[in-house]
């Protein structure tokens, strides 16, 4: 009987030590490390009435960014891009560990999301990069570049070296549904 019992608390406690060590895992962000990065993202909030949705002071200081991989509040700033104010800040980097490799290890691809609070609502932006080693297989060391952002479905792709993202909202500023660039 005593052997059943340490070999059931044996279980146990090597249950426990499993639970605890993945866990732990989900809390250590490692980001793709690259010596280039062009991953900026320009988001421009357009009114019912066609004027700039960021020229309200109210809603433009509400504005939160945070990443989801990082767990991080993003930095952004307001610029104006061709005459309109855009939210302009970089996508969240995804996790080394989710990021897909080619066989040959030379590129990589891996997507991160990034929640964008605009007058109390959550929009998901869904980031697709891209991970370049400038000696395969390094995983650290080449450049890492953003190809599109998808939206409700809508796909807008990189333009000009960043991924510009237009969004209308009606006039309860509800966003409407997302145009995608071609």
């Amino acid at each position: 009987m005593n052997h059943l019992s340490t070999a059931i608390l044996s279980a146990i406690a090597a249950l426990l030590m499993l639970a605890a060590t993945s866990c732990g895992r989900g809390k250590d962000y490692a980001p793709m490390q690259a010596s280039s990065q062009s991953c900026t993202i320009a988001v421009r909030c357009v009114a019912h009435d066609g004027s700039d949705l960021l020229d309200n002071k109210k809603i433009a200081d509400g504005i939160t960014l945070e990443g989801r991989s990082s767990n991080t509040r993003l930095k952004y700033e307001l610029r104006t891009i061709n005459g309109h104010k855009c939210i302009v800040f970089e996508a969240d980097i995804p996790d080394r560990n989710d990021m897909r490799w080619t066989y040959d290890r030379r590129e990589a691809s891996g997507i991160s999301k990034v929640a964008l609070k605009i007058d109390r609502q959550r929009l998901d932006l869904e980031c697709a990069l891209k991970y370049i080693a400038n000696r395969p297989p390094a995983a650290a060391g080449g450049s890492l570049t953003l190809e599109q952002v998808t939206l409700k479905g809508h796909t807008f792709k990189k333009s000009g070296g960043m991924v510009p993202v237009t969004l209308h909202f009606d006039e309860n500023i509800k966003l409407l549904n997302p145009v995608a660039q071609h």
